[in-house]
Formats: structure tokens, sequence, C-alpha cells
């Protein structure tokens, strides 16, 4: 194959691959009820997150199996509501609640339409 030709099909392939690839890193975010509820959701340790259309409540389930020591999870898949039940309701295992985003791939909370970090949705609703 000539290198005129290699070069071309280099560069095709990554106008094909690049937008795949930034798709795959493009973490979805987890909505809440606001600010206002999430006080009292955590006074009583039960907590309501709006997650994206594409989980799946096997993804769910597997994720939380691993955190079944801090809290529990039933996902309404039809409405995509994630209820989360503290088993002991303190700061450490709130913030396991992170560790569960991350496991959907979930990078960002939006509360009243701010888009959070979860360290920083950590710091300002869950401590």
């Amino acid at each position: 194959m000539k290198p005129y030709c290699k070069a071309l099909l280099l560069s095709l392939s990554f106008l094909f691959i690049l937008p795949l690839a930034m798709a795959q890193t493009k973490a979805d975010f987890v909505s809440t009820s606001g600010a206002k509820a999430l006080v009292s959701e955590v006074e009583k340790g039960v907590f309501s997150f709006q997650l994206p259309n594409h989980i799946t409540v096997d993804q769910v389930d597997e994720s939380a199996s691993y955190y079944t020591m801090y809290f529990t999870v039933n996902y309404d898949e039809e409405n995509h509501v994630a209820k989360v039940t503290m088993v002991t309701n303190d700061s450490k295992s709130r913030h396991i609640i992170i560790r569960f985003f991350v496991s959907l791939n979930l990078r960002k909370v939006k509360v009243d339409g701010n888009e959070l970090s979860i360290e920083e949705f950590h710091l300002k609703h869950l401590k």
C-alpha cells in the first residue's frame, strides 16, 4: 500500500473513532430534588436520585451490591429514580454514595439546576 493511502486511511479512522471515544469519556450526571430536599433527606437517611435514562436496573443492582454495609438501593427503572436508604446514617456512610455514582460512571450531580462535581456535592450536601 502506498504511504499516502495509509495516511488517508489513518485520518479517516480518526474521524470515526475520535467521536466515539469522546462520547464514552463524557460522564453523565445525577439529578436531585434540590438543596432543601437534600437537607431533609440527610436527616432521614433516605435519598432519591434521578439517574440517566440508559442506566439499567441490572447495572444499579450490581453496583449497589458492593455497598450493602452502608446503604440499600431500590431502582425504579421506568422513572429512573434510585432510592438510597442508609444502613447507618453518618457522614462516612453517606460518602460511600459517591463511590456508587462513580461505579455507574456518574461524575456530576445537578442540584437546583447547578452542576456540581461529586466531590463538591459530597462536601456541600452529604457531610
